[in-house]
């Protein structure tokens, strides 16, 4: 399902958004990097592919035209999604920091 990054509403309107669509629910533009398939914050761009421009802030839009939605499970939640990022860091932490 393809749905907000900030609040995790459904989007059910067009397979791409326009760059400047917002989510119904938060307002949240929609056309971001962070709803994007290949968005990884693990990259040195912050994205997998490696022919896109490098985009400053993942939560504006962007002009970008290898965006396509992310699929997410439907009992995702923006969230969830933060504790976890939170707990694998701190597992990290714990790990290689003393």
């Amino acid at each position: 399902m393809r749905r907000c990054y900030n609040c995790g509403q459904e989007w059910a309107d067009e397979e791409r958004p326009g760059y400047h669509a917002t989510c119904p629910k938060c307002s949240a533009y929609v056309y971001v990097c962070l709803n994007c398939r290949f968005h990884d914050p693990n990259a040195s761009s912050g994205c997998q592919l490696a022919t896109t421009e490098p985009v400053r802030r993942k939560d504006h839009p962007c002009f970008c035209e290898e965006f396509k939605f992310a699929d997410r499970p439907a009992a995702w939640s923006p969230a969830d999604a933060a504790k976890k990022s939170a707990a694998a860091r701190a597992k990290f932490d714990k790990l290689f920091r003393t």
